[in-house]
């Protein structure tokens, strides 16, 4: 579920790009209480990946974050999630 609301949250970033979400990874983090989504996609033969900080409930989740970046700029985003500072590339 989480893939999903990740991927149809920033599809509009990127409308024609592929997903791969059975590639996707999905991390708690803690003390954030924040899931940390990471979905690698490819867009005109350019790899990058979306990227979702998600919380509150299944009923209701609550975006922190949401956005794109290149592969290598995953651990940049997911120390600002975890030190409360989110600001990704969007």
């Amino acid at each position: 579920m989480l893939v999903q609301l990740c991927t149809e949250r920033t599809r509009a970033l990127a409308p024609n790009a592929t997903y791969f979400g059975d590639m996707a990874t999905t991390e708690r983090l803690e003390p954030s209480s924040l899931w940390f989504v990471v979905i690698p996609k490819t867009l005109d033969g350019a790899d990058s990946v979306a990227v979702c900080g998600i919380g509150g409930t299944q009923e209701a989740p609550v975006f922190a974050l949401e956005g794109e970046t290149l592969p290598d700029g995953v651990a940049d985003i997911r120390e600002e999630l975890l030190t409360g500072a989110p600001g990704g590339e969007s």
